[in-house]
């Protein structure tokens, strides 16, 4: 494990060896069995017709990379950072704490880390999964200009950034699957050379098989835990809430199907928005263009403005969105949100895409001039994920949350 790196220099269990191995148990072999392979004893879900866990397990990138190998990572960076006086500690809380965090990143902010922290032996740097992921993509931009550039130290974190960028990406081809495999292997060699007192984690070997998970079942986003840890974070702090402690399932189960009902009935389709007030074509400064857009409309038609809107993602004026891909995505930056006809709409300021800049893991933006406006339908976007936009010496940068597939067309 500490010095292959390749998935095929290993050996897949599979349902005959599960079966070998499970006969041994019953013998006198069982404990270097239980040590050896894992196994203590056979698992119910094999008796069923369609399912064996050698083949239907899947892996769960938000603890295997976001509680693993990434925290590790990060965490064995900025150790080395500190020793060789790249940076202390003071300067990176300081600059983790005064961040200017776009709204779409501002909930996941990391929490300071402490000399404890750093120190110990655990391999955490006890940040959650979205507090790690927020912390991962930002400290390219959080103390980029501190660090050397071509820092091979650094370059093998972006190796595990780019990593991570395929690896949470909800669309993937077989191609990129195959290159996520040399990502993968570039990143462990380098690491076991950067960081001889390191050891390879079982978290960091998991990257290894991650390509081949992908091939078989598809992108990892769709089937990781964070959503189930989401829902269930519903129900925990609505049992603390409720502090009624006779069969809780129920009590919650209850709670829940009314709070379901409840959005049933509202006709929201679970699309809520901030406060809105009505404005006429004339008078609304992106008229003119929307006009254009719309031919439908009037100089005495009416659109409602709102300051954000929220259908599974919470978009606000001041975020950047995704219009399309080609070589180079192309950015948005939400201007306004109007609601017509019952359709909602985003007023956007075209960014010009300059570069995908490496030591900053981010594409370089600039303003237009002069300002080329575009309308789209929340419907329409290429990517639905928000993302911020940062301002760092003069420039303006967005970091993306995964890779973006370019257009096939």
């Amino acid at each position: 494990m500490n010095n292959k790196f390749i998935a095929t220099d290993f050996v897949e269990r599979d349902r005959q060896t599960h079966a070998y191995h499970c006969s041994l148990l019953l013998g006198s072999n069982y404990n270097h069995v239980a040590t050896t392979y894992g196994l203590t004893e056979d698992s119910i879900l094999n008796s069923s017709k369609y399912f064996h866990v050698t083949e239907g397990l899947c892996p769960d990138i938000m603890h295997d990379i976001l509680e693993g190998s990434l925290q590790y990572v990060v965490k064995e960076l900025l150790k080395y950072f500190i020793t060789v006086g790249i940076v202390s500690l003071e300067q990176i809380n300081s600059r983790i704490d005064f961040f200017k965090y776009a709204s779409c990143d501002s909930k996941n902010k990391p929490a300071p880390i402490s000399s404890n922290i750093l120190t110990s032996s655990d391999h955490s740097l006890k940040q959650t999964a979205s507090q790690l992921w927020c912390l991962a993509r930002l400290l390219p931009l959080i103390i980029h200009d501190l660090v050397p550039m071509n820092e091979s130290h650094w370059d093998n974190f972006l190796l595990l950034l780019s990593a991570t960028d395929y690896v949470f990406a909800p669309t993937l081809t077989n191609g990129k699957a195959s290159y996520l495999a040399h990502v993968i292997e570039d990143h462990l060699l380098q690491f076991k050379e950067l960081y001889p007192t390191s050891p390879i984690i079982p978290k960091q070997h998991y990257l290894i098989h991650i390509p081949q998970w992908i091939v078989r079942y598809g992108p990892p986003i769709r089937y990781w835990c964070m959503r189930y840890e989401g829902k269930h974070s519903f129900f925990k702090d609505l049992s603390r809430r409720i502090k009624n402690f006779k069969n809780v399932p129920k009590s919650l189960a209850q709670r829940h199907q009314m709070w379901i009902c409840y959005y049933c009935h509202s006709n929201s389709n679970f699309i809520t928005t901030g406060p809105s007030s009505p404005i006429t074509i004339s008078n609304w400064e992106y008229g003119h263009h929307f006009k254009t857009f719309l031919p439908s409309t009037t100089d005495i038609s009416q659109v409602y403005r709102t300051p954000w809107i929220e259908m599974g993602y919470q978009y606000k004026i001041g975020d950047i969105v995704v219009l399309s891909s080609d070589l180079l995505p192309c950015f948005g930056l939400i201007k306004d949100i109007v609601i017509y006809d019952s359709i909602y709409y985003f007023t956007c300021n075209v960014l010009e895409t300059e570069c995908f800049c490496h030591h900053n893991h981010s594409y370089e933006v600039t303003y237009q001039f002069p300002s080329v406006t575009s309308f789209c339908n929340i419907d329409d976007l290429y990517d639905y994920h928000p993302l911020g936009l940062y301002e760092c010496n003069s420039k303006f940068f967005v970091p993306l949350k995964y890779h973006i597939i370019e257009s096939l067309s």
